[in-house]
């Protein structure tokens, strides 16, 4: 496609996220300086993918954290 007509077809929050895409690659940094929320930062960046200006890398990351009694055993040691 024609760099002059794909330009015609974006929709407004893909014009918002591109320019940030160029700074940065990560959801939360495009979130943060697009001022856009996640859902539009997201619906933007498939449609790119749709039209073939992006492509999208999904990576799935664990997080396990304390709970109280987790924090209190890692402070004062196991019984």
């Amino acid at each position: 496609m024609d760099i002059k007509k794909l330009a015609e077809t974006l929709h407004p929050l893909e014009r918002k996220v591109l320019p940030v895409l160029a700074k940065t690659s990560s959801f939360s940094e495009l979130i943060k300086h697009s001022g856009l929320k996640d859902v539009e930062v997201m619906r933007a960046l498939q449609w790119l993918q749709n039209k073939g200006v992006v492509k999208l890398k999904d990576e799935t990351k664990q997080v396990i954290s304390f709970d109280k009694n987790g924090e209190q055993y890692a402070k004062q040691g196991l019984p």
